[in-house]
């Protein structure tokens, strides 16, 4: 038995029925027919020219979509989650609502071929996304005011090996933005955003708040999630990572989060925390180049503490490089052997670059080895 489950235009996709299993098939131009199915689900591979919001929200527990090289279009329609009482979202006449997977059966949208991987135009915004992995994608931010990478809220979602990218020419407040959920239960839980390339954030007008990555969800008990071993750079109207939820003083952030071994560079500060945000730790960093003086003084900082009020901010063993301070401001513990250090005298730039070469920096950052020398 077959049944179609969409047809975007030029590519088909199919599911036949075999004795209980599902197997997906598609016909690409200049492209061999693919038919596989998972334990847990099927697999599916599509190219460009699919209707890329559709088979988001076809996708079911277990399933993986495979999107082969070419480039993609997001539209303006973003997939919602099945949680009760949501809105409906009706894309070209067909009603769906996007799943939520499992810790045992989760939902991956992936690169079919990871050495090529797609590139998506517009905002990938994404509610409530449980146990979802993205993995070998680029996103490109192309819609005025809009992120590359919106989620909000959801539980064990994964992103990894990827690169978001475009809010320089978007005007948007950053690349990637993780916040709350509004439609169902509010601060993300137990994510994981790892071996990422975010930079070139906006340059707005604005001059402090165009950040590569906004971690602005409202905290609670047990929220939060690991960011690690990225690469993230080009910002200087901003921070490379944001902790805080907007700008009024004492309005409640993110509780909860590890930012761990990433590389930051060539930006206002590397990481800014705001406002009430609690038991954040940042460790094995590698913070570089920050640009943006304070008003009145000829100073520089990696990290600025920006009126924190809440309790439990930790940052440990992190490794500062051209900039006048390590931090400035109050409420946060700085422990371990956070300094400014020499220059690590990256080999090159770009998301494969910012390696460093002075053996003492080795141990820190995206690339960092975790066995810390002798100071």
């Amino acid at each position: 038995m077959r049944a179609n489950l969409y047809q975007p235009g030029r590519l088909l996709v199919s599911v036949f029925v075999m004795g209980g299993l599902a197997v997906a098939s598609l016909a690409v131009p200049n492209s061999p027919l693919t038919s596989r199915a998972q334990a847990s689900g099927s697999t599916t591979t599509v190219g460009p020219g699919v209707d890329l919001k559709l088979a988001l929200m076809t996708l079911e527990p277990g399933d993986t979509l495979a999107l082969l090289p070419g480039v993609y279009s997001t539209g303006m329609v973003s997939p919602t989650p099945a949680t009760t009482g949501l809105p409906k979202v009706d894309i070209k006449g067909t009603v769906k609502r996007m799943s939520v997977g499992t810790a045992a059966a989760r939902i991956t949208v992936r690169a079919a071929d990871p050495a090529n991987r797609p590139l998506i135009l517009g905002e990938l915004k994404m509610w409530g996304p449980s146990y979802w992995v993205l993995d070998g994608l680029r996103v490109q931010a192309v819609d005025a005011g809009k992120d590359a990478l919106y989620i909000g809220g959801g539980t064990g979602w994964v992103v990894k090996n990827s690169e978001f990218f475009g809010a320089s020419a978007t005007g948007a407040y950053s690349n990637v933005t993780i916040s709350s959920d509004i439609y169902a239960t509010p601060a993300p839980r137990a994510f994981t955003f790892t071996g990422n390339c975010v930079h070139d954030a906006g340059q707005s007008a604005r001059k402090t708040t165009d950040h590569n990555i906004y971690v602005s969800f409202e905290g609670s008990s047990g929220s939060g999630g690991v960011i690690s071993k990225n690469v993230i750079f080009n910002h200087r109207n901003g921070a490379g990572i944001k902790l805080g939820n907007g700008g009024l003083e004492r309005a409640r952030g993110p509780w909860g989060v590890k930012v761990v071994y990433n590389t930051i560079a060539q930006g206002g500060r590397q990481v800014l925390l705001h406002g009430d945000v609690r038991n954040n730790t940042i460790a094995r960093n590698i913070f570089a180049t920050s640009t943006q003086r304070f008003s009145g003084a000829d100073k520089t900082t990696s990290v600025y503490l920006n009126k924190v009020v809440g309790g439990g901010n930790t940052f440990v063993n992190n490794y500062a490089t051209n900039s006048t301070m390590f931090s400035w401001g109050t409420n946060a513990k700085v422990s371990g052997d956070n300094a400014v250090r020499a220059n690590p005298r990256f080999a090159s730039a770009g998301c494969n670059g910012f390696r460093p070469t002075f053996a003492k920096a080795s141990a820190y950052g995206r690339y960092g080895s975790g066995v810390l020398p002798r100071w």
